[in-house]
């Protein structure tokens, strides 16, 4: 007579191939289009960080520029008063 052990094993690995074989693809077809959704919302995501970043660093770079032509007004404007 076979031991319960090696019925249980034997039944866990009978369970294991019905499992790949038959509702792993299910799962894989159902789960298909949430990734594409997740997928979807990632790159929209991707798009909006690049557009904000793009305003964010034209704003940034302006910012740097006025401070650099006040600098340079400054600068002028004591060289005058030096040389008076």
């Amino acid at each position: 007579m076979l031991s319960y052990r090696l019925l249980r094993t034997v039944g866990m690995g009978a369970g294991s191939v019905l499992l790949v074989t038959v509702v792993l693809p299910i799962v894989a077809r159902a789960a298909k289009p949430v990734m594409k959704s997740a997928i979807m919302g990632g790159l929209s995501l991707k798009d909006q960080m690049k557009e904000a970043y793009a305003e964010n660093r034209e704003k940034f770079d302006d910012l740097v520029a006025e401070v650099k032509e006040e600098e340079t007004g400054k600068a002028r404007k004591s060289k005058r008063t030096k040389k008076k």
